[in-house]
């Protein structure tokens, strides 16, 4: 997950790419590292009990609420709400709370496009 997060970081360096260069120089055989995960594996990292993983994907969600698209962090909200809401780390809800308010401010942003609230 950390790993991941610089990914992203380099990723966000780079806007106005067409395309994010993927993280090289592992060693030979190993894929570039890559920040595309599916909600499957989101919301398994999201409903471990370990804080330190959850605290990791929160850093990891924090990066990619920078400049992935809103249409790809919005349906983990219902999985982000039902790990970390009421949890009992302050640190993993703050940063929980700080992710809310970056994903708000974004879709505040002029020419946002918010896709519709996730349906359970």
């Amino acid at each position: 997950l950390r790993c991941m997060t610089h990914a992203a970081a380099r990723e966000r360096s780079g806007a106005g790419q067409e395309e994010p260069a993927p993280l090289r120089g592992g060693p030979e055989g190993v894929p570039p590292v890559t920040t595309s995960v599916t909600k499957e594996v989101w919301e398994g990292l999201l409903s471990q009990q370990q804080p330190e993983v959850q605290h990791a994907s929160l850093r990891l969600l924090l990066e990619l609420a920078q400049h992935h698209p809103l249409d790809k962090l919005w349906p983990l909200l219902p999985a982000l709400d039902a790990a970390l809401a009421r949890h009992r780390a302050v640190d993993c809800r703050a940063l929980y709370h700080e992710l809310l308010i970056r994903l708000r401010e974004r879709a505040a942003e002029p020419g946002a496009a918010v896709p519709d609230a996730p349906s359970e």
